[in-house]
């Protein structure tokens, strides 16, 4: 028997209520493990960043479970506090895991738009900083990411001029849109949805156009991307995304300097090839974009001062 060490709420609530399914994956540090109606949920080790899905244990566990569940397709149950692999004798239990919030919330006093838009522009000398170099070395990738780029673009000209009837067309341009586990257009499109709910609760005033634009994203998902990347699409459009990045848009809106800003941002960019650095990229769009529509729609008179 081993001992899960962290787990999210919203995983344990869904966990308790008991499945059946089967390892989906395996990959060095994680291992994928899919329930019923598509839900996945991944076991990882320690030292990673997590995410509203995953089920973290010792490094010392991980290592003997990587040995023991060597094989895709085995099947799993899951009950009540315990995660069990009948045919390979093998049990995980969630009853001493730390417990972490998930769901999107203000950590603190909200800044004003004048000192959020400061700390985006330091994230964004850390993102143009720190570029695809790797991605420039073949041609079909540099075509990749300026095709990634103009999509983004003209997604966050949507946002800023509340042209949200548009969105669900442009973010087909991003969705499935690259290689990976999760390609770069859907982290780009994580990014942007989880940041967009933040947003939301920090001005009451955009929660219905959020609303609005996630609910386009989220309509045009199924048959275009992978299952490990639907399921991550579908936690950001309820602002559900990986702890560091949690904390990080927190550190943007709440945190008057932005002390820890770029060591969050340096956690986020270990996540992946390019997940990492994707899931930022469209924070910032996200962000950025939903910060000018609110000037734009404060300046026409259509919100009270």
């Amino acid at each position: 028997m081993y001992n899960a060490s962290l787990v999210s709420d919203k995983l344990l609530r869904v966990l308790e209520s008991g499945s059946q399914g089967c390892i989906h994956s395996i990959f060095k540090n994680t291992l994928n493990i899919e329930g019923g109606d598509n839900f996945l949920f991944t076991l990882q080790r320690e030292g990673i960043p997590v995410n509203p899905r995953s089920v973290v244990l010792p490094i010392e566990s991980w290592l003997d479970i990587r040995t023991i569940i060597d094989t895709i397709g085995i099947a799993v149950e899951i009950k009540k506090s315990e995660l069990t692999v009948p045919t390979r004798q093998l049990s995980i239990v969630f009853e001493e895991a730390v417990i972490w919030d998930a769901s999107p919330s203000i950590p603190g006093k909200l800044l004003s738009p004048h000192q959020i838009e400061y700390n985006l522009e330091k994230f964004a000398y850390f993102l143009a900083e720190r570029e695809y170099t790797d991605f420039y070395s073949r041609e079909v990738e540099r075509l990749l990411r300026i095709r990634l780029s103009k999509a983004s673009y003209e997604l966050f000209n949507a946002i800023e001029s509340g042209r949200f009837f548009e969105v669900g067309l442009l973010a087909d341009k991003l969705i499935g849109l690259g290689p990976g586990l999760t390609p770069s257009g859907d982290d780009i499109l994580s990014g942007i949805m989880a940041s967009g709910v933040y947003l939301g609760l920090a001005f009451r005033e955009l929660c219905s156009y959020v609303m609005e634009m996630n609910t386009a994203i989220v309509n045009r998902l199924r048959g275009r991307t992978n299952l490990i990347s639907l399921n991550f699409l579908m936690d950001a459009s309820r602002g559900e995304i990986y702890r560091p990045a949690k904390e990080l848009i927190g550190e943007i809106l709440c945190s008057p300097k932005g002390e820890n800003l770029f060591s969050l941002a340096n956690v986020m960019m270990g996540i992946g090839s390019t997940s990492g650095r994707d899931i930022l990229e469209g924070i910032l769009i996200g962000i950025s974009a939903f910060l000018k529509f609110r000037a734009f729609i404060r300046l026409n008179g259509a919100l009270s001062v």
